[in-house]
């Protein structure tokens, strides 16, 4: 029962944090070019893009985390309502730190290795 009404209040701030985010257009705004892919844009700048991807989980339930905080090189994405995630980084992810955070939950780091491509499964510790 506590599981469902942290997981509840979890999704209800993703949602807040979701619509505090979405900018509002103005009589200023451009209409939209044509977006480029990620690989149009590694080809035209010559940097690589390192991807990284995974799903968070609760250590104790094992239910997905809806809303997670993954934060790396400055960049900050959060997990879906399956607890998935997928974050781009134009510097190497070698030995760099993967924090993962989320309310109520023990925030973790995870120092990443050379040619990381395994999907990550990361599992939260309730306080």
């Amino acid at each position: 029962m506590k599981t469902k009404v942290i997981n509840t209040i979890n999704v209800l701030w993703m949602l807040l944090v979701a619509l505090t985010l979405r900018a509002e257009p103005t009589a200023e705004t451009k209409p939209a070019t044509k977006m480029k892919s990620v690989a149009e844009l590694s080809t035209e700048t010559g940097t690589k893009i390192f991807s990284l991807s995974g799903k968070v989980y609760d250590l104790g339930s094992s239910e997905s985390l809806a809303g997670a905080s993954i934060e790396i090189n400055g960049k900050v994405c959060y997990a879906d309502l399956d607890g998935n995630f997928s974050i781009k980084s134009d510097t190497e992810l070698n030995g760099k730190y993967l924090t993962v955070s989320l309310i109520s939950y023990e925030s973790k780091q995870i120092k990443l290795e050379k040619n990381q491509t395994q999907e990550l499964e990361i599992a939260l510790k309730q306080r």
